[in-house]
């Protein structure tokens, strides 16, 4: 994180049911943002092929005024994700990856100005996010 990040807690309202969503966020300055999410999934949340969520996370992150400039698959230690970038109201790029472990989802995102892009420092927070080995 570019300087000590913010705590938070949204709920997820799924057809699982509702789960907390741990969110941890730095703005070092005006319309950038750098960003950590986390959460578990209740057990009945099949996990075994982790494509099918995946999508469904992808397509939750689509919705609304957003328009999907690229996506690839990632992996992190073997761990399956998705890299997304998207402009949200033509006015930011968001870069987002998603992994999905056990039960457990990781998000890592960065905002920044359409306009006003670091590409370098997208990339740098991107890769130096990280899970430790059990």
């Amino acid at each position: 994180m570019p300087l000590k990040p913010t705590a938070s807690t949204a709920t997820a309202n799924t057809a699982a049911g509702p789960f907390p969503v741990y969110i941890f966020t730095a703005q070092p300055s005006k319309g950038y943002a750098f960003a950590v999410s986390h959460n578990t999934f209740p057990p009945e949340v099949d996990m075994k092929d982790t494509e099918p969520l995946l999508e469904k996370i992808c397509k939750l992150a689509l919705s609304g005024d957003t328009r999907l400039v690229s996506t690839r698959q990632v992996t992190l230690h073997g761990i399956p994700g998705r890299e997304l970038k998207y402009e949200k109201k033509g006015q930011v790029l968001v870069s987002q990856r998603t992994y999905l472990t056990d039960h457990e989802a990781y998000q890592v995102y960065c905002v920044m100005p359409k306009t006003a892009i670091c590409q370098a420092h997208v990339n740098e927070f991107l890769e130096s996010f990280d899970l430790k080995q059990r």
